[in-house]
């Protein structure tokens, strides 16, 4: 996943499983971040979280697809 912040905005790409493309469009509000990451195969999840104060890693993070998984996520920079 590679993700690019510009003016509370989130954008960037991600590759699953090695080879499935995504895109990444989000925003960042305060502590909050949440982003869509959208896959060539019409595939998408929504990704939701918080910032640790020095904005290195996403915690308490969750994640909804449009096929009904859910799951919880955690990310560092």
């Amino acid at each position: 996943m590679n993700l690019q912040h510009n003016s509370g905005r989130i954008t960037g790409d991600a590759i699953w499983n090695g080879y499935l493309k995504g895109t990444i469009d989000g925003k960042v509000s305060g502590s909050a971040i949440e982003f869509t990451i959208s896959y060539s195969n019409g595939d998408n999840g929504f990704y939701k979280g918080s910032l640790t104060q020095n904005g290195t890693k996403i915690i308490n993070g969750t994640v909804k697809g449009n096929n009904g998984v859910t799951a919880t996520l955690k990310a560092s920079k």
